[in-house]
């Protein structure tokens, strides 16, 4: 898409990758002092602000520093998400912890795949379909989390 060489791909999925291991050091010391419910609501909130970024990047002035910074914002959020998200999911379903945890990742891999494929169909060789994806993933996240889980009165609880 920018064209850059294959070694600059590789330092620039590692910044990412640091950025991911950043916000799942950060959620750890954040769980000793706040319930995973608050933790996961700040993710969300993260995750929103990263999406809504590329989108703007991408409509804007599309850039490798606009699509990296905001790559960067997003996988931080979703450090805080993945781990607590799952928690929740699960908590209600003690018993059923296993079959809940292979529902959960194979729900993953199906809407991840439809969300490649979605955007593998709308590239135009711009960061659009991709910073689309992205900002569509965090919103859906969200609003599942709104009408999932805070409607339901659980994360008011905790």
């Amino acid at each position: 898409m920018f064209g850059l060489p294959s070694h600059v791909y590789g330092i620039l999925f590692g910044v990412t990758a640091f950025a991911l291991m950043a916000g799942a050091g950060l959620n750890g010391r954040l769980l000793r002092r706040q319930p995973p419910k608050t933790v996961l609501r700040a993710g969300l909130a993260i995750v929103l602000l990263g999406g809504a970024a590329m989108l703007t990047t991408a409509l804007v002035q599309p850039s490798i520093a606009g699509v990296l910074v905001s790559i960067m914002i997003y996988v931080f959020g979703m450090a805080f998400v993945f781990p607590n998200a799952t928690a929740s999911a699960m908590e209600p379903m003690p018993r059923m912890a296993g079959v809940a945890s292979s529902m959960l990742g194979s729900s993953q891999m199906a809407v991840g795949s439809l969300a490649g494929y979605l955007v593998n169909s709308f590239y135009d060789r711009t960061p659009l379909a991709m910073a689309s994806g992205i900002a569509g993933a965090a919103l859906l996240a969200c609003l599942s989390y709104l009408l999932l889980i805070h409607r339901s009165g659980q994360a008011r609880t905790s």
